[in-house]
């Protein structure tokens, strides 16, 4: 009865649910002692409190009321004994009955453990189904998110497509009627909306099509500073590329390009300081990227971001959430830590024709 009252009102407490399973199990031996002992067969119903214990603590915790229960056993079956020496022959217990006390006992300990064991691994199997299938939900409202974004993508490129072209041919005609001005900034920003325009329909029908691309990491490594001499014309990149890291292969679509090189820009948007580092090895038919940026510790998106979609004055982690969701496509895995007011963005992709496994990480 206190289980249950405990269990009702303060079942986060488990000091309460403990205390309350310790006087319900004292109690119950004590009635049980009082109405035949340890012989008993209603002293099973006992085990009920084992089932308890599992069911709403810790494997601690409920060690702890299993341990009472099976000593609370012995402890009656100690009682008889020490009356059996103290009272004489006519009070006492003869020594069947105390054998068959002991395979009682016996029999309640094995029971206990035996109930303890398996509903502990059933509660840890169910959390463990629980917990994957938390994740699945969160990975497909994730791609439920992406292909929203992804369809309003493509129709803003497609709408935006024609206009382009006659701001273009507009460009033009203006600079053939006035050369003497300075249309450096018009062309450079007409040639980041044509690149990434171009760049688009050709992520789009190698994705449509299925077609991958063989590159070096040498080659992949020019498409991707490019592309940010295009989104980040001033940013500062230490690329650091071991020797016998840039011939080797790697095979992917177009998408993969873009994917990094948000995360580059990212990294770039949230440093404290001017430049970042990019270093690029290879480990294990595994190239291992590695973006090292300053960064405040403390900063709220740190924990989700490229996970969830994250609220900011920049926008809502959404090229993080889709570069996260290209790398997975390719076989790979991206990892994001801080130390030492350091944030270390870890991207581990599949050489060659590679197939996809685990990647070592830091939790």
């Amino acid at each position: 009865m206190l289980t249950f009252l405990a269990a009702l009102y303060r079942r986060h407490s488990t000091l309460l649910l403990v205390a309350a399973m310790l006087i319900d199990i004292a109690i119950g031996n004590y009635v049980i002692a009082m109405s035949g002992g340890i012989s008993n067969p209603f002293s099973t119903l006992l085990l009920i409190y084992v089932v308890l214990a599992v069911l709403l603590l810790e494997w601690l915790p409920s060690l702890i009321v299993l341990a009472a229960s099976m000593l609370a056993q012995v402890a009656q079956l100690w009682a008889h004994q020490w009356l059996n020496l103290t009272l004489d022959q006519h009070h006492g217990m003869g020594p069947e009955f105390v054998a068959h006390a002991q395979g009682m006992v016996i029999s309640f300990v094995i029971a206990a453990l035996i109930i303890w064991a398996s509903s502990l691994w059933l509660k840890t199997r169910w959390q463990q189904s629980r917990h994957l299938l938390q994740k699945l939900r969160e990975r497909q409202l994730r791609d439920e998110q992406l292909l929203t974004i992804g369809s309003a993508a493509a129709q803003l490129t497609h709408d935006l497509a024609t206009p382009v072209q006659t701001l273009q041919l507009l460009h033009e005609e203006f600079r053939e009627q006035a050369p003497h001005l300075d249309w450096s900034l018009a062309d450079h920003e007409l040639n980041r909306i044509s690149h990434s325009l171009k760049q688009w329909r050709q992520a789009s029908d190698d994705v449509r099509q299925r077609r991958r691309h063989h590159f070096t990491i040498r080659d992949f490594i020019n498409q991707i500073n490019q592309l940010l001499r295009v989104i980040t014309p001033e940013s500062n990149i230490t690329w650091q590329v071991r020797d016998d890291t840039q011939n080797q292969p790697l095979v992917c679509d177009r998408t993969l390009i873009p994917a990094i090189a948000n995360l580059i820009n990212n990294a770039i948007e949230a440093s404290a300081e001017p430049g970042i580092d990019v270093t690029v090895c290879t480990e294990k038919n595994t190239v291992h990227w590695t973006i090292i940026n300053t960064v405040d510790p403390s900063h709220p998106l740190a924990k989700n971001l490229g996970i969830a979609l994250q609220a900011s004055n920049k926008g809502s982690g959404v090229a993080a959430v889709i570069s996260h969701a290209t790398i997975e496509r390719h076989g790979g895995q991206v990892w994001w830590r801080c130390a030492n007011d350091l944030a270390y963005t870890e991207i581990f992709l599949p050489l060659g024709t590679s197939t996809p496994r685990e990647y070592p990480h830091d939790d």
